[in-house]
C-alpha cells in the first residue's frame, strides 16, 4: 500500500520511478548469526543453501526490474514464490498453512536440518 501510495504522490514527477523488488531467499552468509543470542557465535551446521537463489541472478533480476520500470517485482523460485502468490492472494490459506508448518521449519532450522520441501517463513 504504501509504495502504490508514493507512486500516485509522484505523478508530477515521471523521472523518479518507485519498484517495490520483493526477494525471496537468496544464498548469503547472513544465516550464520541467526537464531543465536551472541553475534560472535556461529550456527555449527548452517545447512544447505542449494535451494535459494544464488545471490548474483537475484542482484541481475533486480536490475532487469529496474531497467524495466516494473513496479513490482517478486524475484524468486518456487516453492517460495508459489507462497507469495498463496499470501497475495489467499491470505486466509496462507495464515492456516504458516501455523501449521511454521513453529516446525523455526525448530528444524534452529537445529541445523534445512528442508527444500518446507515452506519458508
Amino acid at each position: 500500500g504504501f509504495f502504490n501510495s508514493l507512486r500516485t504522490e509522484l505523478t508530477d514527477y515521471p523521472e523518479i520511478s518507485v519498484i517495490q523488488i520483493c526477494p525471496g531467499p537468496v544464498q548469503s552468509q547472513i544465516i550464520q548469526n541467526v537464531f543465536t543470542e551472541n553475534l560472535a557465535k556461529s550456527i555449527e551446521n548452517s545447512g544447505d543453501q542449494s535451494h535459494k537463489m544464488p545471490t548474483d541472478r537475484c542482484a541481475r533480476l533486480t536490475l532487469v526490474s529496474v531497467a524495466n520500470d516494473v513496479k513490482e517485482a517478486w524475484i524468486s523460485d518456487h516453492p517460495y514464490l508459489a507462497v507469495c502468490y498463496l499470501w497475495q492472494y489467499a491470505p486466509t490459506w496462507a495464515w492456516w498453512l504458516m501455523n501449521r508448518m511454521g513453529k516446525r521449519r523455526i525448530q528444524n532450522f534452529k537445529s541445523g536440518i534445512v528442508s527444500v520441501h518446507c515452506v519458508p517463513l
